[in-house]
C-alpha cells in the first residue's frame, strides 16, 4: 500500500513540476544501490508503485502529445549547447542553494550553540552510523543538486535556481543526522524565537527589495491594469469577446490570466510554440 501510494505522490509531483523526475531518480537510485533497497526488488510493491506512476504518467504525456501542447515539445528549449555564458547558470544554480540552506544552518548553529566550532564542523564533514533507510534522505537531497548542476555546466542547460528549493526540505533532517543531539529547553527556545524572528525578517527584507526596484520587472508586472485596460478598449471598440492575444509572454500571458474574458495566447506570434490556437479560414482563433 506504501508503495502504490509513493507512486501516486510521486506522478502528481510530476505532474506539478516536471522537475520531480529528480526526486524519482534518487529513489530508483537509493533502491538499487543500497542493500536495503535491493530487498525490496524481490516484492511485489516497488512495481506496483512504479506501476500507478507509469500509468498517470502516460495519460498525462498522450493528452499533451495529442493536443500538441508544447510543454513537453519545448523541454528542447533549455538547452543551448553553443553558449558559454549559460553555463554560469549551472553555478549561479548551485550558489543559490546554499542561500536555500540558510535556515537549517542557523537552526542547527542555535541548537549546537554550546558546543564548540570545532566540534559543530567534524561533525558535519563526517560520515555517521544512519538508522535503517536514513541514507534515503542523503540521496533525495545531494542527487537531485548534482544532476542539475553537473549536465547543466556541461550541456548548457537554461537552468532556475530556484528548482532545487524544495528538494532542500530535507537539510534540516540531514544536519539532524550528521550531528544527532539532545536539545535542551534552552536550546529549543532558541529555535523558536530565531525561526519567529526569521519569519518576520525575509519578507520585510523582499518588500523592501521590491520597492526599491531590485527585482525582475515581471515580479512587479501590472498584469491586471494591462488586462483590464486592453479588454475594456476591445469591449469599446468591437463589441465582442476578446478571444486572441498575442506577443512575447509577458504580457499576453498576463492578459489571458487576469482579463475576464480569458483570451487564447499566441505566444511569440507562432503556431509552433502556440498549437492549441487554431486556423479558422483566414483569421486565427
Amino acid at each position: 500500500m506504501y508503495w502504490i501510494a509513493l507512486g501516486l505522490c510521486l506522478a502528481i509531483g510530476m505532474l506539478t513540476k516536471y522537475y520531480a523526475i529528480t526526486l524519482v531518480g534518487a529513489i530508483g537510485l537509493y533502491i538499487i544501490s543500497t542493500r536495503q533497497g535491493r530487498t525490496q526488488i524481490g516484492t511485489p510493491g516497488p512495481y506496483a508503485g512504479a506501476l500507478v506512476f507509469a500509468l498517470l504518467i502516460y495519460v498525462h504525456v498522450d493528452y499533451v502529445v495529442d493536443h500538441r501542447i508544447g510543454t513537453v515539445q519545448h523541454i528542447s528549449d533549455y538547452f543551448f549547447l553553443d553558449s558559454l555564458p549559460i553555463r554560469w547558470k549551472a553555478v549561479s544554480f548551485f550558489l543559490a542553494q546554499l542561500i536555500y540552506l540558510l535556515p537549517a544552518v542557523i537552526a542547527f548553529m542555535l541548537a549546537t550553540y554550546s558546543s564548540s566550532l570545532s566540534q559543530r564542523l567534524r561533525a558535519l564533514l563526517r560520515f555517521p552510523n544512519l538508522p535503517e533507510h536514513a541514507g534515503l534522505i542523503y540521496v533525495v537531497m545531494l542527487f537531485p543538486l548534482l544532476i542539475t548542476a553537473i549536465p547543466g555546466l556541461v550541456l548548457g542547460v537554461d537552468i532556475s535556481s530556484r528548482w532545487g528549493g524544495p528538494i532542500l526540505i530535507t537539510a534540516g533532517i540531514m544536519l539532524i543526522l550528521q550531528f544527532p543531539i539532545n536539545l535542551t529547553s534552552i536550546q529549543c527556545r532558541r529555535i523558536v524565537v530565531g525561526s519567529i524572528v526569521y519569519a518576520i525578517l525575509v519578507p520585510l527584507v523582499m518588500l523592501a527589495v521590491i520597492s526599491q526596484g531590485g527585482v525582475e520587472s515581471r515580479y512587479n508586472f501590472p498584469g491586471k491594469e494591462l488586462a483590464s485596460t486592453v479588454t475594456r478598449l476591445w469591449h469599446d471598440s468591437f463589441e465582442s469577446k476578446l478571444e486572441l492575444v498575442g506577443g512575447g509572454w509577458m504580457a499576453p500571458d498576463s492578459i489571458a490570466f487576469h482579463s475576464i474574458d480569458h483570451p487564447s495566447v499566441l505566444q511569440h506570434l507562432s503556431h509552433q510554440w502556440s498549437p492549441w490556437v487554431r486556423l479558422r479560414g483566414s483569421d486565427t482563433f
